[in-house]
Order: structure tokens, then sequence, then C-alpha cells
């Protein structure tokens, strides 16, 4: 992506040390969200190091989106990811999966909802989002009225074009 780009979808980011909340508690909350988020990419043997790391938008608890370069295993130069944490199983998402944090939760949305509704062996296959979720219906039945809450309560709110 080049510097202009970055640019645009970085408007309205801000450093996670900046990370401030509408009070105490939604700054602690997201505080928390941009660690978790940081120790997520770095359980991955393909992340070498965290370059930078950004707060786009969220809601303190509940969902948070960050933006990370991250040099990558074998991949020469360092690359922008968007990272989606909350209450819910986290993911990573390459940076054109949306150029702001609306977006890049809808498609979180989507790629879930796609997941939930694969077989086994095509959540195995690589081809889907890559969450983690033990097996079970009840939980599957939770992940599916979480999304519908990120739908409808929380999707409206974010940082949009």
């Amino acid at each position: 992506m080049n510097p202009k780009s970055i640019h645009a979808v970085l408007r309205g980011a801000i450093p996670v040390s900046e990370i401030s909340g509408e009070d105490d508690l939604d700054t602690h909350l997201l505080r928390d969200m941009a660690e978790q988020a940081a120790q997520y990419v770095r359980s991955f043997a393909w992340c070498l190091e965290l370059h930078e790391q950004f707060f786009a938008d969220g809601v303190g608890g509940i969902a948070a989106i960050f933006l990370f370069f991250v040099t990558i295993r074998k991949v020469k130069k360092p690359e922008w990811i968007w990272v989606v944490v909350g209450d819910f199983p986290s993911a990573y998402m390459e940076l054109g999966a949306g150029g702001n944090p609306q977006a890049v939760l809808l498609r979180y949305i989507e790629g879930v909802e796609e997941w939930l509704d694969a077989s086994v062996e095509e959540r195995l296959s690589g081809d889907l989002i890559p969450i983690l979720v033990p097996p079970g219906a009840e939980l599957l039945e939770s992940l599916r009225g979480r999304l519908a809450t990120l739908r409808s309560l929380v999707l409206p709110h974010l940082r949009g074009d």
C-alpha cells in the first residue's frame, strides 16, 4: 500500500498510547483491549515484530478495531493488518478488508457468519476467517447472538467513510 493510501486509512486512528475513552472506565477497557489485540497478534509464529499500533474505533469491553504495522515471517516488508477484538473471537484481516472501522467490523461479522454456516471441513480448510471457537452448538448460537448485537448496536456507531 502506498503512503498516501495508508494515510487515508489512518485518518481518525490514534496511537494506542493515546487512547482516551468517553470516561475512565471506557479508557481502561479500551487500553486493555489494545493489549489483548497486541498479545493476539504476537501469539502467531508469523508475527516477528509489531512496529506501530493504532486504535481505529470501538466500544470499551465490547468491540475494538486496531491497525498494526507488523513484520511477518517470509514477507520482505512489514505489512498493515486490522485486528478486531472484543467479547467474541479475535481476528486479524488484511488491510484490504476495508478502509475504515465500520467496513472492517462488517467484514468481520460477515466472515464469522460465513464461518458459522460452513461445515466443519470447510472451517478447517483455511479459506474462512481465522477464528478459534471450541466446538459446541451452545457456543455457536451464543456467537450468532453476539454477531447480531455487533451488527445492530455497535456497527452503526463506528467511524465509516
